[in-house]
């Protein structure tokens, strides 16, 4: 009986041995479906499923570009690897089966039946942005800059404590968001990520106090002057937030008109306008919450013409004799208004002596009056350009007068005795021309005779009379034979 139990147990070991070796696994008894599942910064995640479960004592590794192979965690059906790595590019990639055989390594059985190849590009963005906060109606309007790299999405947080994170109020591609129904007085906190499928990278947080936004304060008419073509318009600035100005034009009283001109200047020029008509023009202040309403003003636009300048110095065209300061009179008119009058001393070749002034005038027309001082000049000639200028800053045609500086001296008065016949023997038809003067005259000065030969040939000096100087004969007494 003994004998009979030894052999069916001898049969059964075998048979258990036979049912082991049918149980031994091969690399070809598996075929996989391997998904790189995500690539980030600093991780390669692998996931894999075989067709059999994979024995105990067996697993799968992974190699990149035929380098060293990492083992997969899992069992049966699902494998998968989380591992580091900072490569990045085309990776040729291969499953192996391995069996425990105690070593570190273990024993490769084979290569599975899948092999391919995946790209790693994905990075973090590069985000460092703030988030810039402004007013709306009812909350915020939040903004921040671009990231680079790839973005899949931007993701805005709120918090109401200063370095907490908070909660995720948007998630999508835009890069601005209006966060409203928030509570007056409470300081709320922002930060903005922005993400791929590799993760997120976290901006840096700012913050602002809620109030409610009310339109600006704002009452200002508008003042119209005039410029070549059209009107300069200009406006009060308002109180309260502003985000811009607006302002219109209409020809009717009372009606806003067209809006002509909007953005952050209090000023604006509108050319273009027709002679004669009156336009009506309204200032808004606005901001998010709305605008408010300034007065309206009005003006009847002109075509305008240059000023007119008239010099009232006395003087001919060419030769005024200056030789002391004197007074450059000019009036001035115009059609819409004048602005100012200049005058420039210059050479007679053009050139600057310096000399020079500005007169502010009002209405349309006015005067002005300029002290000229020749003391400052060279003897020689020179001309004075006068121009104005209108409201409109139209510029009138240059006017112009000129004048030679002389010596400034004091000459004696001259007393001329009567002409007499020469009381010399020896001429016949001569005259004596004596002249007494009631003082010395200067240096580099003489006494000279004008005549016109009225009766004929007389003298030799000219055909049509003579330039004579006569001798100084002492004690202030000139004459000549």
């Amino acid at each position: 009986m003994f004998k009979d139990f030894q052999i069916k147990l001898v049969k059964y070991l075998v048979l258990l041995f036979l049912f082991s070796l049918s149980n031994l696994a091969s690399a070809d008894s598996f075929k996989v479906w391997p998904s790189t599942g995500y690539i980030n910064e600093t991780r390669y995640h692998f996931e894999v499923t075989t067709t059999n479960p994979v024995p105990s004592g067996y697993y799968i590794k992974v190699s990149l570009n035929a380098g060293s192979t990492v083992r997969l965690s899992g069992s049966l059906k699902d494998w998968f690897l989380s591992t580091k790595s900072s490569k990045t590019g085309v990776f040729n990639v291969k499953y192996h089966l391995y069996q425990e055989d105690g070593t570190k390594d273990g024993k490769w059985i084979g290569d599975l039946s899948w092999s391919g190849s995946f790209s790693v590009t994905n990075r973090l963005p590069g985000f460092s942005s703030g988030v810039a906060i402004s007013d709306v109606t009812g909350g915020f309007r939040l903004a921040w800059n671009s990231a680079s790299g790839t973005v899949t999405r931007y993701e805005l947080y709120r918090s109401t404590s200063s370095g907490s994170l908070g909660t995720k109020i948007y998630s999508g591609s835009n890069r601005s968001y209006n966060n409203t129904g928030l509570s007056a007085g409470t300081t709320y906190y922002y930060k903005a990520k922005a993400c791929n499928n590799s993760g997120c990278t976290t901006g840096t947080q700012d913050y602002k106090i809620y109030a409610p936004l009310t339109p600006p304060g704002f009452t200002s008419g508008v003042a119209i002057s005039d410029i070549t073509g059209g009107f300069r318009l200009a406006w009060n600035s308002a109180s309260g937030t502003v985000t811009r100005y607006e302002l219109y034009r209409s020809t009717s009283s009372g009606s806003l008109g067209t809006k002509i001109y909007s953005g952050s200047n209090r000023s604006y020029d509108n050319t273009g306008l027709s002679a004669g008509t009156t336009y009506y023009y309204k200032a808004k202040a606005c901001n998010n919450s709305g605008c408010t309403t300034g007065t309206q003003d009005y003006k009847i636009y002109t075509t305008d013409a240059p000023p007119v300048v008239t010099i009232n110095t006395p003087g001919s065209s060419d030769n005024n004799l200056q030789a002391s300061n004197f007074t450059l009179s000019i009036g001035v008119n115009d059609d819409i208004g004048l602005k100012a009058v200049a005058y420039a001393v210059l050479t007679s070749g053009f050139s600057s002596t310096g000399l020079s002034g500005v007169k502010n005038l009002n209405g349309i027309s006015d005067s002005a009056n300029f002290t000229i001082d020749v003391n400052k000049l060279d003897v020689g000639s020179y001309k004075i350009k006068v121009q104005a200028t209108d409201t409109a800053t139209q510029v009138s045609a240059a006017q112009w007068y000129y004048f030679q500086k002389q010596e400034s001296v004091v000459l004696p008065t001259l007393n001329l005795l009567p002409v007499r016949e020469s009381n010399d023997p020896d001429q016949t038809k001569a005259f004596t021309f004596e002249v007494q003067l009631t003082g010395p005259l200067p240096a580099n000065y003489g006494v000279f005779l004008n005549f016109d030969d009225l009766q004929g040939s007389w003298f030799s000096e000219t055909d049509d009379g003579g330039h004579i100087q006569l001798i100084h004969q002492g004690n202030n007494f000139y004459s000549l034979d």
